[in-house]
């Protein structure tokens, strides 16, 4: 992937019926590729502190990978810590 772009929640909800994530987490994340991308990054975690619980985590992740976006959890100890974020 070669470009940030924004995570629609109407076009991932068209794909998965049924995805539910908070609208925070997508604001918060798009917040975050935006920033990262402006800066010349090409990757972004996201955690906790941006609306990322176990209960969303696997929605998110299958939200990003209907966005296109290479995605990975990553752990700390025995439970998920954050969601890496690569474009």
């Amino acid at each position: 992937m070669n470009e940030a772009k924004i995570i629609s929640k109407e076009t991932i909800l068209r794909k998965w019926l049924g995805v539910d994530v908070p609208d925070k987490l997508i604001e918060r994340t798009n917040t975050k590729i935006l920033e990262a991308a402006h800066e010349g990054e090409t990757s972004v975690e996201i955690t906790a502190d941006d609306g990322l619980t176990q209960n969303n985590r696997y929605a998110y992740m299958k939200m990003l990978a209907v966005s296109g976006y290479d995605a990975k959890a990553e752990w700390l100890g025995t439970r998920p810590g954050f969601v890496r974020i690569k474009w």
